[in-house]
C-alpha cells in the first residue's frame, strides 16, 4: 500500500503537490469527503487511480460537496476571458474549453462509471455560495486551505493548505461537512448529464475521437475567411 506523505503545509511549490498528499492518504481511508468551491475533471484525474480502486470496495464512501458555481452557467469573468485565471465557473464551461485528448476521454469515462456506484455522493450548495476547501480522509486526517478539486488546484497553482492529523479536530471538521452537506441538494444526476452531454461524454470510435482532434486543433485556421476551404472536407 502508498506510503502515506505527511505535511503540515502543502503550497504546490516544493516537490510535493496537494495530488500527491491526496493520492498517498486516499489508499488508507474508507471515506472520503471533499468540500470544493469548483470541480473540473482534470481535478478528478489527478486522483483518478487512486479514488478508481477505493471505490471498488462497496464499504469505501465518497461525498463531494460542490459550490453552487460548480454546476450553475455563468458568464465567463474577466481573468478567464484574459486567459488569468485556469479554473473556468462551471464545469460545462471547464468541459468546453478542455482540449480533446486521449486522457480526457479516459477521465470523463472513469468519472461517469465512478458515478453510478452507490456508495459516490455529489451534492451542491444552495444557500450562500460554499467557497470552503476541505478534504476529510477517514479519522486519518484533514487538509484545510485553498485548493479546489481541479487540476490547477491539486497540482497547478500557488496554493496554501495545512495538514490537520489530530482525532478531534478530524472529528470537529466532519461535523462542519454534515452539517453543510445536509443544507445542499443532491446534483449527481446534473453532474453525470454535463458529464455525457459534453464533447468527452459519448462513447466514440477511435476515427471519430481523431477527427475531433484534428478539428479542436486546427479550427482557428479553418474560421479564417483569408483561408480558401475545400468543398466536400468537413471535420465535424
Amino acid at each position: 500500500m502508498t506510503e502515506r506523505i505527511k505535511r503540515d503545509i502543502i503550497d504546490n511549490s516544493s516537490d510535493v503537490t496537494m495530488r500527491d498528499v491526496l493520492n498517498s492518504e486516499i489508499p488508507h481511508a474508507k471515506q472520503f469527503d471533499v468540500s470544493t468551491g469548483y470541480f473540473d475533471v482534470a481535478g478528478y484525474g489527478l486522483l483518478r487511480e487512486n479514488i478508481e480502486k477505493a471505490a471498488e470496495d462497496g464499504s469505501f464512501r465518497m461525498r463531494l460537496l460542490m459550490g453552487k458555481g460548480a454546476m450553475l452557467p455563468s458568464e465567463e469573468t474577466f481573468e478567464e476571458l484574459a486567459g488569468m485565471s485556469d479554473e473556468p465557473r462551471s464545469v460545462k464551461a471547464q468541459l468546453d474549453r478542455q482540449d480533446l485528448e486521449p486522457s480526457s476521454y479516459g477521465d470523463a469515462a472513469s468519472l461517469i462509471r465512478l458515478l453510478e456506484k452507490p456508495n459516490i455522493e455529489v451534492r451542491l450548495g444552495q444557500s450562500r455560495f460554499n467557497h470552503s476547501k476541505c478534504y476529510i480522509l477517514g479519522d486519518n486526517s484533514v487538509f484545510i486551505g485553498s485548493s479546489n478539486l481541479t487540476g490547477a488546484g491539486l497540482a497547478g497553482n500557488y496554493e496554501l493548505n495545512a495538514g490537520l492529523y489530530q482525532p478531534g479536530v478530524t472529528a470537529q471538521t466532519r461535523g462542519w461537512f454534515d452539517r453543510m452537506w445536509a443544507d445542499a441538494s443532491d446534483a449527481k444526476e446534473d453532474l453525470v448529464r454535463v458529464l455525457k452531454q459534453s464533447k468527452f461524454g459519448a462513447p466514440a470510435e477511435p476515427h471519430d475521437v481523431y477527427m475531433k482532434m484534428l478539428f479542436e486543433k486546427f479550427k482557428q485556421f479553418l474560421k479564417r475567411p483569408d483561408r480558401p476551404h475545400r468543398r466536400g472536407t468537413s471535420l465535424t
